[in-house]
């Protein structure tokens, strides 16, 4: 063979190793894929048979069972509900008090807050709010001092610090 016949005939070996490689290499990567199609199928298979099951098993509770207590009557009591509520009307109307009144004494805000949650039980006569004003604004007065925002656990730090913060922040706290 001539040098030109040998040089080529490597090439053509080194070809074709090159193209046997990259064919086992794709052949290994359909083979590896199939498999994790089998196993895929299988989990989603099992996952499918185990939905079922357990969805078999809440419908003849709903259906032995009756109705939960969450389905009557929401997460939360109607009297936590109103609970909330008020303290939150309360709330809101005692910050827009201190802001109107920015000299105001711990008195007034605490009267602002038990009249605004009467005012809000407009279906039930009650001659004092749920809330105390007075309890309510000592507890988060000493929140407030716990947790750094303000320095001093006085009337006159929290007036100032409701005065400096937006009221959605406070209404958040």
């Amino acid at each position: 063979m001539a040098t030109t016949e040998v040089q080529t005939a490597m090439a053509n070996e080194a070809r074709r190793r090159e193209l046997e490689i990259k064919l086992a290499m794709l052949q290994g990567g359909i083979a590896a894929t199939a498999q994790c199609q089998d196993r895929l199928t299988t989990l989603n298979s099992d996952s499918a048979r185990q939905a079922q099951s357990v969805q078999g098993q809440l419908d003849a509770l709903k259906l032995g069972a009756g109705p939960g207590i969450t389905d009557d009557f929401g997460w939360k009591s109607n009297i936590t509900q109103l609970l909330e509520s008020e303290r939150a009307a309360s709330k809101s109307a005692a910050i827009d008090y201190i802001v109107a009144n920015p000299e105001c004494s711990e008195e007034d805000a605490i009267k602002a807050w038990n009249q605004a949650g009467i005012a809000f039980h407009s279906e039930i006569v009650l001659s004092e709010p749920m809330q105390s004003g007075r309890s309510l604004g000592l507890i988060y007065r000493q929140n407030l001092f716990n947790s750094g925002r303000i320095q001093e656990n006085t009337w006159g730090a929290h007036r100032a610090w409701i005065l400096a913060t937006p009221k959605d922040i406070i209404m958040g706290l």
